[in-house]
């Protein structure tokens, strides 16, 4: 059966229009210091109208003509900042290379997606059946939870729970997570999946409402956990879980291969002296430059 094309139909438009066209190289507009090629321009506008949204737009003189306009001001930009030298700036190179690591990045992770942490419709099936119960009888639980920076302050918080003060207040005064800290540490409801592995891990094996989890090291910290809540949800068939499968499966994977590439790489993080830093405190510094910012405007007027 021949294929059939998916391509919008101005799209097919410009590539038909292209193909057409003997001069690909022709300045459509010339710039001194550059020029927007008739190709150049006719490329970017394949690339956007993939996008539905912009197909109508596209397809009249008027929306050309503004999308062109949109290059022509891009283009002078690059040119008046290259005359005023703005690419040898130091901070200009070091965007470039974090933007080129970021792009590598993404390469990287769809690699991963393709081949190393794709999910087959028999291993979704297989974990449904491992943890039936888990899906036809779902539970949710509800905590608090204080974290902190290093672990000595984790278990300095640690000794006054210990000694009598309340969760809530010690949350409030020494928790960094400032968006739950306001709210005693309230996390809210979650279920199986919703936070990092060894987070939800000691956190489901709470057994008490008001029970307390020994110190919790993840990615962003030291976390004392309370549990305050649990509850039971509307259970899952294969199909309404496969979703959530696929996603705990691929964490999975991925967390394993990263295990496997960090030996290779023969990872080593200097814990004395990752304790040893001195926090930033960022709400001071976002204070701090608000005020001058006021400052500024009060002497300007």
């Amino acid at each position: 059966m021949k294929k059939t094309s998916k391509l919008p139909l101005i799209a097919v438009l410009i590539v038909v229009f292209t193909a057409g066209c003997g001069k690909r190289e022709e300045a459509l507009v010339r710039i001194k210091g550059g020029r927007i090629t008739l190709k150049s321009f006719q490329e970017e506008l394949l690339k956007v109208s993939q996008n539905p949204y912009y197909q109508g737009f596209l397809s009249t003189s008027g929306g050309k003509r503004q999308y062109l306009e949109g290059l022509i001001e891009e283009k002078v930009l690059v040119i008046q900042a290259r005359k005023e030298e703005l690419h040898k700036r130091k901070e200009y190179n070091q965007r470039i290379r974090e933007m080129k690591d970021q792009v590598l990045i993404s390469f990287m992770m769809e690699e991963l997606r393709q081949k190393h942490i794709s999910v087959t419709e028999k291993e979704i099936n297989d974990y449904y059946e491992d943890q039936k119960e888990e899906f036809l009888n779902p539970e949710q639980v509800k905590t608090s939870h204080i974290l902190l920076s290093t672990r000595q302050d984790a278990e300095e918080v640690m000794k006054k729970l210990k000694g009598g003060e309340k969760f809530r207040d010690l949350a409030k005064k020494y928790s960094i997570d400032s968006m739950t800290a306001a709210r005693d540490g309230d996390l809210g409801f979650f279920s199986r999946g919703d936070m990092v592995p060894e987070f939800e891990q000691a956190v489901f094996n709470l057994e008490d409402i008001g029970d307390i989890t020994d110190i919790i090291k993840t990615q962003f910290g030291y976390h004392i956990v309370k549990l305050t809540g649990r509850k039971k949800t509307g259970g899952k068939s294969v199909t309404e879980a496969k979703d959530e499968i696929s996603k705990l499966i691929q964490r999975s994977k991925y967390n394993k291969l990263m295990e496997q590439y960090k030996r290779e790489l023969r990872v080593d993080v200097d814990e004395e002296l990752l304790e040893s830093m001195v926090v930033i405190d960022t709400e001071a510094i976002v204070k701090e430059e608000k005020k001058q910012k006021g400052e500024g405007n009060e002497k300007k007027q």
